[in-house]
């Protein structure tokens, strides 16, 4: 009786180590995988378009493309995700009012590393207002390479940031780079004033602009921003972005 009562007494603290561990778990895992033998374990941490940090970490979710493998991060920014396979995933990050962000293609047995130290950041909230632009040619080679300056103004918060934009049209989407032809960052202390900047018109082989192309420029506040490259896709995709200006048409 007494190898019986210390077999049930073994089997008990068993069943509540492994309840009080369930109990603490974020994940929530695919029944169906074979060989879910797996741990993982990741951070993420918030902050506002200016880099500042936000103190509570706590409700991003991570989930993992195709799956229903997910988890939320605790106040730290820390969360865990148990028995699953070991493979290549593509895992995404996302918050409510902060942009999402992604990490594509990793192998959770040879890259874990890649899951640390996600940032998720709110895109800026102040507006752009693209005034004019001069279009002039270089001296060195007028008929293909001109000099832009643009004007334009925003509020003035220390440290802003504005990515210009150039297109052949008005279906740009900032976060897709294939929609755009060309972009430069313009950081500065001050409100926009006589940005110059050299581009292309009239490569043989397309590179930039023909001469008979209408090409627009657009501005969009910039905060931190990130960049992933979707091999399935061939695209490169950025986030960290705020509401897009008004835009000019530069050549016709």
């Amino acid at each position: 009786m007494i190898t019986f009562s210390k077999a049930i007494l073994h089997i008990t603290i068993v069943a509540i180590a492994f309840a009080i561990f369930n109990g603490c778990s974020t994940s929530t895992n695919d029944t169906n995988g074979v060989g879910s033998d797996i741990t993982i374990k990741g951070n993420v941490f918030l902050m506002n378009w200016d880099y500042a940090p936000v103190d509570n970490n706590s409700g991003v979710l991570v989930q993992i493309d195709g799956t229903s493998y997910s988890a939320k991060t605790n106040s730290n920014g820390d969360w865990i995700i148990t028995n699953i396979p070991a493979k290549t995933y593509s895992f995404t990050f996302s918050q409510n009012g902060y942009e999402t962000n992604k990490r594509l293609n990793v192998n959770i047995l040879t890259n874990p590393e890649l899951l640390k130290n996600v940032t998720l950041a709110r895109p800026p909230d102040f507006p752009v207002v693209l005034d004019g632009v001069v279009v002039s040619p270089t001296p060195t080679n007028p008929g293909l390479h001109h000099y832009l300056k643009l004007y334009g103004h925003y509020t003035n918060i220390i440290g802003q940031s504005v990515r210009i934009v150039l297109s052949k049209n008005l279906n740009v989407n900032i976060h897709d780079t294939s929609t755009f032809l060309y972009y430069f960052d313009h950081e500065t202390y001050n409100p926009i004033d006589t940005e110059a900047f050299e581009f292309e018109v009239g490569q043989p082989n397309n590179n930039v602009f023909e001469k008979t192309d209408s090409i627009y420029v657009t501005a969009f506040p910039s905060g931190v921003i990130q960049h992933y490259f979707d091999v399935t896709t061939s695209k490169n995709y950025f986030t960290g972005f705020g509401i897009r200006s008004n835009t000019l048409l530069l050549v016709k």
